[in-house]
C-alpha cells in the first residue's frame, strides 16, 4: 500500500497548539496520510460539522514537531566525550579532533544513527545537518526526519576555490529525497574571501547558505588583529600572514562585502553586539542560535534580549552531540527561560517550531498545524490545569512522543 491509500487521521487533544499564538482547547486536527494538516479547529465548534469520530484522543498538548535548525549528527558517537575545558573553541576543536581521528567509520555511522534516533524522540521533524561529507541524509531519512544538509567546506588560502567548490557540489548530489543538500562555507576565519563570496555573494531567500559566525572570542581576536588561538592554529591548513585578515569583526566586514541579506543563515552570534544584532536585523539576516552548546564550548550565551529587541526571529539547534548535555531542544528553551526571564514561553517554542522553520525557510511545510503544512506530530500528557507553552519549553523532562512524521508539503507530493 503506497503512502497515498494510508487513511487520514483524526486527533482530539486537551490543547492544540497550532503555533505559538493560536492554542485551541479541546481541539482537533486531520492529518492525510502523508502528514500533510487538512483541518482543524474546536471541537465543540464544530461538532455538528465534523462528528464525533477520532482516531485517537490525546489527555495533553498536540503540537508541530520540533525544528532542529543546526546540527551536527555526524559526531553523534564523540557525545558526551569532549567536556569544555575553559580554553574556548580552538581548544575544544582540537580535542574533538583528536578523538575524531580514533573513531571507526563503522562507530561514526553508529553514532549518527544514534543521533537520529534521539532527536526523533526528543520531538524533532525537521533538521539542518551539518556535515563534512554531505552523507547523512540517507541516515537522517531513514530515522523519520526531513530538512537540509550543509555540506561544509573551507580553506582559507586563495587558491582552488571553484575547484573545491565544483567538487563538494558533485558530493552533494542524490543522497536523500527526504534532504536537500547546500555546499555552505565553515566560518570566516576558516574560508578564502573568494570562497565566501562564490559561496554567500548570490544565496538566495529561498534558500539560505549557512555559516558559523561571530561564533567566539578567537574569531574577533583572528579576524581584527591575525592574533589568538587561530593565528596560530591556521597555518596548518593553508592561512599565512602573507594572506592577511581584514581587520574588521566579521558582521560589519561581512556587510562592506555585501553578504548580510535574507539569503544568510548566521548560527552562533554569540560575540555579536547590540549594534550588530540590529544590523543583522536591518539586512533580513536569518539567525540560528545553539545557546546549550554555547555554554558547553565557550562558558558564553548570546545577546538573546538584544537580539529579540532588534526584531530578529532566530530558530534554535544544538549544535554538535559532543557539545550538547542531551540533543534535545527543549534543554535550549528551558536554558533561554532560565538565563533570559523576559523571554515569554510563546516566543521559546518559536524559536524551537515556527522560527527554526523561517530560519531554513521551510515555514510553507514545517514549524506550525496550519492547513497545507506537514510539519509532523509530537504529544505532552499534562492536566487541563497546566499552561501547555509552559510545560513545552520549561520541563523538558516530561517526554515528547511522535504521532505523526514529518511529510512532503503537497506540491512535492504530486
Amino acid at each position: 500500500m503506497s503512502s497515498l491509500d494510508i487513511p487520514a487521521r483524526r486527533i482530539r487533544a486537551r490543547f492544540l497548539v497550532v503555533d505559538p499564538w493560536t492554542i485551541i482547547e479541546d481541539g482537533w486536527i486531520t492529518v492525510t496520510g502523508t502528514g500533510v494538516v487538512r483541518a482543524l479547529g474546536s471541537v465543540k465548534a464544530n461538532a455538528d460539522k465534523e462528528g464525533g469520530y477520532f482516531d485517537e484522543e490525546v489527555d495533553g498538548v498536540v503540537a508541530a514537531a520540533m525544528v532542529n535548525a543546526h546540527c551536527h549528527a555526524e559526531f553523534g558517537a564523540q557525545a558526551g566525550k569532549a567536556p569544555g575545558a575553559g580554553d574556548g573553541l580552538p581548544g575544544w576543536v582540537g580535542r574533538l579532533l583528536r578523538i575524531v581521528a580514533d573513531t571507526s567509520p563503522d562507530q561514526r555511522l553508529g553514532g549518527m544513527q544514534r543521533a537520529a534516533e534521539t532527536l526523533v524522540k526528543s520531538g524533532v521533524g525537521w533538521v539542518a545537518d551539518i556535515n563534512n561529507s554531505a552523507d547523512s541524509g540517507p541516515i537522517l531519512e531513514a530515522a523519520g526526519l526531513r530538512g537540509l544538509v550543509f555540506h561544509e567546506i573551507y580553506d582559507p588560502a586563495p587558491r582552488n576555490a571553484e575547484e573545491l567548490i565544483s567538487q563538494a557540489r558533485s558530493n552533494t548530489q542524490h543522497h536523500s529525497r527526504a534532504f536537500e543538500s547546500r555546499v555552505v562555507p565553515h566560518t570566516p576565519h576558516t574560508c578564502s574571501k573568494d570562497m565566501l563570496l562564490r559561496l554567500l555573494k548570490d544565496a538566495q531567500e529561498h534558500a539560505p547558505i549557512s555559516i558559523h559566525l561571530a561564533e567566539g572570542p578567537a574569531e574577533i581576536a583572528f579576524l581584527t588583529e591575525a592574533a589568538g588561538p587561530w593565528a596560530d592554529r591556521l597555518p596548518g591548513i593553508g592561512w599565512s600572514p602573507a594572506i592577511g585578515v581584514p581587520g574588521k569583526r566579521p558582521i560589519p566586514w561581512f556587510d562592506e562585502l555585501g553578504l548580510l541579506g535574507p539569503g544568510l543563515l548566521a548560527v552562533h552570534l554569540v560575540q555579536a553586539t547590540t549594534d550588530e544584532a540590529q544590523l543583522l536585523a536591518d539586512r533580513r539576516v536569518r539567525t540560528v542560535l545553539c545557546p546549550s552548546s554555547n555554554l558547553h564550548i565557550l562558558d558564553q550565551l548570546p545577546n538573546i534580549g538584544a537580539m529579540l529587541e532588534a526584531g530578529l526571529q532566530p530558530g534554535l539547534g544544538t549544535d554538535s552531540p559532543a557539545s550538547h548535555p542531551d540533543l534535545n531542544l527543549r534543554t535550549d528553551t528551558k536554558l533561554i527561560s532560565e538565563r533570559f526571564e523576559s523571554v515569554d514561553t510563546a516566543t521559546l517554542w518559536a524559536m524551537a517550531t515556527r522560527w527554526g522553520a523561517g530560519a531554513l525557510a521551510l515555514d510553507a511545510a514545517a514549524g506550525s498545524l496550519w492547513p497545507g503544512r506537514a510539519p509532523g506530530l509530537v504529544a505532552l500528557d499534562c492536566d487541563p490545569t497546566e499552561d501547555p507553552l509552559q510545560v513545552l519549553t520549561r520541563e523538558p523532562e516530561r517526554p515528547l512522543r511522535r504521532l505523526v512524521a514529518p511529510g512532503p508539503p503537497p506540491e512535492e507530493e504530486q
